[in-house]
C-alpha cells in the first residue's frame, strides 16, 4: 500500500504521480493482483484509470467493519465485483 503521495508544488502537473501509478500497475499486473485500490481524490486520480466505488469496507473483524469510500483500477481486466468487498485492516 501507498499512503499520502505528495509532490512538490514546484513539481506538480508533470505526471510524476501518473508515471509511478503506471509502473504500479504494471507490477500488479505481472504478479496477477487484479485490482489497485487507493484513498484520495477522483479528480487526482481518474486520469490513471481509476473510478469511485462504494461497496469497501475495512475493518479488523466482522463486527468492526466500517464503510469507507474508495477508488479502484483494474489491472487483469476483471471488473469490480458488485458484492460488498472487506479489506482487512485499517483505512491507512
Amino acid at each position: 500500500g501507498m499512503a499520502e503521495v505528495c509532490v512538490h508544488p514546484d513539481h506538480r502537473g508533470k505526471g510524476y504521480v501518473r508515471l509511478m501509478l503506471e509502473c504500479v500497475h504494471a507490477w500488479l499486473s505481472e504478479h496477477d493482483i487484479p485490482f489497485s485500490v487507493l484513498f484520495g481524490d477522483l479528480n487526482v486520480y481518474r486520469s490513471s484509470g481509476y473510478l469511485q466505488v462504494h461497496n469497501l469496507s475495512c475493518g479488523s473483524d466482522r463486527e468492526g467493519w466500517k464503510s469507507v469510500g474508495g477508488l479502484v483500477k483494474t489491472t487483469s481486466g476483471t471488473a469490480w465485483p458488485k458484492t460488498e468487498m472487506h479489506l482487512p485492516g485499517i483505512k491507512f
